[in-house]
């Protein structure tokens, strides 16, 4: 009898103590499928139907698919487990019918997760769980395009997993040349390049690069940030001070520059044409005067820098593209570009000459594949596939089904971003994509009030529970937050003062693992992993969304609270770009969420309250 598993089965959100259950059931009836203690029987009438139940308690069941047939099994799948109500529920829309074709060759690995000393490969067998090819996304993996693709899906869709199989797919297809695999970041670029190696028979040939490293390995820039970071300040003193635009922040202004000027390469003509040049992403609008100040301010920025001797990224940016557009032969025969939402448009146009050369060249048959999803931006800014010179139009896909998320996680993360998009662009709806759900029941988000100054003890509390009660490993517990000094601080108080073991994911390098302990990281950085539970601290209303720059904020009279106001059109987009980022850092969480406070919380954190216990 050959026993398979179904991705669905690998992925159920059960404790441990469940899975090991589960797990017991499973030997006993590999041992003896008629055991009575087992109660194997037939669900369904039709001889169509093949699933069956197992008792693994009293109150869990296990459902299999089974053939040829019920009385003689040569092969079984072991399809889904949890509550019998939720089960022969769930068996019974699925139409008692699961295709053996979808199973999966564990080689004897068990469901359950205990410690590392009861599975020295835990560890192995939850990242490979991570990479899993749900059977329905294979024809993505397989297809033929005869251009440029891409695939959107909201959250916990599988759209990564697609782009690692894909990568893997046209690694083999083009065996004798080069694919790369690009994203905005370095980090989520490196764990994306460990996650591929496990995949059985990984192409060797695809290259895991982020995009700044390509642009550098053609243009060796000199980039100094401190001195970038200054030769800008000397710039906005400069030009800025006095001027109308002095009540922008100086952040704002700087973005202008890096996402919207630099970023779409914008001559001077342009970007002063406010009629035609859109700057897309961005609530404040700027007339003509306006954006020939903010042009003062740039070429300012840029003799600054010319005489410090140094460059900033995104110059490097434009001249690496450039260059690539210059070569005789493309660098690349594809391109696969996961979180293509926050790249920038010259980002997008070098990949595209990464693969097809000079502008007029067609993108080749497989050449680009790009992955994205508008509701998880996080950076300023935007721009349309068409600027880009990419067309996808009959290649465009949506993903559909969230594997990762239980449905309660997602609405009360659905909730507190809203219903609301910072770009619009090509069939971008204005919300977070709808989705169907493969866990549809699960246990709803916690919200944590704690007094001032509580909130790490509650964290420390909750990842013991978790640990001791709950038999999670640290390293599949995720705290996040929004900057990186939270971060430092939040690891040093749980490691040093309580003893609890962390890592901190800015600190993944190469192909070396973190390591033992609780991940710690900002939202950015959680971009592309997930964590059986999360923890989400520092939401009190006075720290998130992100505090007022100091130069609005203005105090009705001394020892009196702020005097009500409306937010700019730039508050309003810093805003929802924190939002956008929380609902990330949500979104994370495969079964568990906790979102901590110690004070009073946001209307948008508030209107999601009835969502959470």
């Amino acid at each position: 009898m050959k026993c398979l598993y179904h991705p669905t089965v690998l992925r159920t959100p059960l404790p441990a103590s469940d899975k090991r259950r589960c797990d017991s059931a499973i030997r006993q009836f590999q041992d003896n499928p008629l055991h009575p203690g087992l109660n194997y029987e037939r669900l369904g009438k039709n001889w169509k139907q093949n699933h069956c139940s197992i008792r693994a308690s009293r109150e869990l069941r296990l459902i299999l698919a089974v053939e040829p047939d019920f009385q003689a099994p040569e092969v079984v799948v072991f399809v889904n487990m949890g509550h019998h109500d939720q089960m022969y529920q769930w068996a019974e829309r699925q139409g008692f019918f699961t295709d053996p074709g979808e199973g999966l060759d564990m080689g004897g690995r068990a469901l359950a997760q205990g410690s590392d000393e009861e599975h020295p490969a835990v560890l192995e067998s939850f990242e490979d769980w991570q990479v899993f090819l749900h059977p329905d996304q294979e024809p993505l993996v397989k297809r033929q395009y005869a251009d440029a693709a891409r695939i959107r899906g909201a959250a916990g869709t599988g759209k990564t997993i697609v782009a690692l199989h894909r990568a893997k797919e046209l690694g083999h297809r083009f065996s004798g040349e080069k694919v790369l695999f690009t994203t905005f970041s370095r980090s989520l670029t490196e764990h994306l390049k460990r996650l591929y190696g496990r995949i059985p028979d990984a192409a060797v040939n695809v290259e895991f690069i982020n995009i700044d490293r390509v642009a550098f390995s053609l243009v060796k820039p000199t980039i100094d940030r401190r001195k970038a970071t200054e030769a800008f300040e000397q710039a906005y003193r400069a030009v800025i001070h006095g001027s109308r635009l002095e009540k922008c922040s100086a952040d704002y202004l700087k973005d202008e520059i890096d996402k919207v000027i630099k970023g779409r390469a914008a001559t001077r003509e342009e970007y002063l044409d406010t009629d035609r040049f859109e700057r897309l992403g961005r609530r404040r609008k700027f007339n003509r005067s306006d954006r020939e100040l903010c042009w003062r301010l740039r070429e300012a920025w840029d003799e600054s820098m010319r005489a410090a001797a140094i460059t900033d990224f995104t110059d490097a940016m434009i001249v690496a593209r450039d260059l690539a557009r210059q070569q005789t032969a493309p660098e690349y025969r594809a391109v696969i570009v996961d979180e293509a939402q926050d790249m920038t448009l010259v980002g997008m146009q070098l990949v595209r000459a990464l693969v097809a050369g000079h502008p007029r060249n067609p993108v080749p048959p497989d050449g680009l594949l790009m992955l994205d999803d508008a509701a998880q931006r996080i950076y300023s800014g935007g721009f349309r596939l068409a600027w880009a010179g990419i067309q996808v139009s009959g290649r465009a896909e949506i993903l559909q089904t969230n594997y990762r998320n239980t449905r309660q996680i997602v609405e009360a993360a659905k909730t507190v971003r809203g219903d609301v998009l910072p770009v619009r662009e090509d069939n971008d709806d204005g919300a977070a994509l709808h989705v169907q759900f493969e866990h549809e029941d699960g246990i709803r988000p916690q919200f944590i009030q704690v007094a001032k100054q509580g909130e790490i003890s509650a964290i420390a509390e909750k990842v013991r529970e978790l640990v001791n009660d709950c038999d999670y490993r640290p390293e599949t517990i995720g705290v996040l937050t929004r900057s990186n000094d939270d971060c430092k601080q939040i690891r040093k108080f749980l490691e040093r003062q309580l003893g609890i073991p962390c890592v901190l994911l800015k600190d993944m390098r190469g192909n070396d693992p973190l390591g033992k302990g609780v991940r710690v990281g900002t939202f950015d950085r959680s971009k592309g992993l997930e964590f059986r539970a999360v923890l989400i601290p520092r939401l009190g209303a006075s720290v998130f969304p992100k505090a007022e720059d100091e130069q609005h904020h203005q105090l009705a009279f001394s020892g009196v609270a702020d005097a009500p106001r409306e937010l700019t059109e730039e508050e309003r987009e810093a805003r929802q770009l924190d939002l956008d980022r929380l609902y990330v850092g949500m979104t994370r969480a495969k079964e568990r969420l906790y979102l901590i406070a110690d004070e009073s919380t946001c209307p948008e954190i508030d209107r999601a309250r009835k969502l959470m216990d």
